[in-house]
């Protein structure tokens, strides 16, 4: 088991009592506001339009199952926001910055779905904090419109202790170590699906999608981007023992990587309408029993070494 998926697996049993015996508030909101000045005193009266809070936190303390936090102008938020309820939180008409202080940003643990809009996430290197967001139990947890930077381990960790769904759309990970780590326990199942997603300048993959501690993955990518990475641009890896991990991706670019451009490692990937250019490994690189296929109408060139798919189908 990772390091990073050896703590949240630790975490986990803890978040899920957390969860369980979470209190109802005496007073609640299906609508709550955070604001640059706004203080967290004002819980007293529901974080309001008028009277908005400062931090996610205390906005998600007075906010009802299932309701909206917004910002009313650009908002900055130090330390973490811990998610163990069905919400979103929605600042696309102005911004939110959360500064993660030696710990993750965001943790979600429901099973409720949580949306995430129009939120930057970063980090100070210097504080060894490895995640931006990171996922221990989902329902279905949409990041939209975000941008997350600066992580020592990943920009968005998904490692569910149950069958959890992650839609990533509009959204940049940069100088992270990876991009975007999916790597569930083998009690859990992730299921994956990016769309316009940009994973550029992380130090590892900027997609890392395993069975490495034993739990399944599907990943469907989309008009998606992983490019100047330090390692693969895409990486599919299914372990012995581990359950299968299946990648598609379509209308992509894998470009200028230092390793692979698509790497699949005892794993399954299809490959449609894309590109795969620029990498200083091989383009298309199947291994330890892995599949790559092809429709046939990708671009892969000008790599260190082109390599191949392991088979051809037709489009249809």
């Amino acid at each position: 088991m990772t390091r990073i998926a050896t703590l949240y697996a630790a975490a986990a049993a803890g978040l899920l009592a957390l969860v369980a015996a979470a209190p109802a508030w005496a007073a609640t909101d299906a609508k709550t506001w955070v604001a640059g000045n706004g203080s967290d005193a004002n819980t007293a009266s529901l974080c309001s339009r008028t009277a908005p809070c400062k931090t996610f936190s205390a906005a998600l303390g007075v906010t009802s199952p299932g309701g909206l936090i917004s910002c009313l102008d650009p908002s900055y938020n130090l330390g973490q926001v811990v998610i163990n309820q069905e919400v979103t939180i929605d600042c696309s008409a102005t911004s939110a910055t959360i500064y993660a202080n030696g710990e993750p940003a965001i943790v979600i643990a429901t099973f409720g779905k949580v949306t995430l809009r129009g939120l930057t996430m970063y980090n100070n290197a210097n504080n060894g904090e490895p995640v931006g967001i990171s996922i221990v139990l989902a329902g279905v947890v949409e990041v939209q419109k975000c941008k997350i930077f600066g992580f020592d381990s990943a920009g968005i960790f998904m490692a569910p202790i149950n069958n959890g769904k992650l839609r990533v759309s509009d959204t940049v990970l940069e100088h992270n170590g990876r991009g975007i780590m999916i790597d569930p326990p083998n009690n859990g199942f992730a299921f994956v699906v990016l769309d316009n997603v940009t994973m550029t300048g992380n130090v590892n993959e900027g997609l890392r999608a395993t069975g490495q501690d034993g739990g399944g993955v599907q990943v469907s990518v989309r008009r998606s981007v992983a490019s100047y990475n330090g390692s693969h641009g895409f990486a599919a890896v299914t372990v012995a023992g581990g359950q299968p991990v299946v990648m598609k991706i379509d209308t992509s670019e894998s470009s200028f990587n230092n390793g692979d451009g698509v790497r699949a490692f005892g794993a399954t990937v299809s490959l449609g309408s894309s590109t795969v250019m620029g990498n200083n490994g091989t383009g298309l690189d199947a291994l330890g029993g892995g599949n790559i296929t092809s429709y046939g109408d990708n671009i892969n060139s000008d790599n260190t070494v082109n390599g191949a798919p392991t088979n051809t189908l037709p489009l249809q």
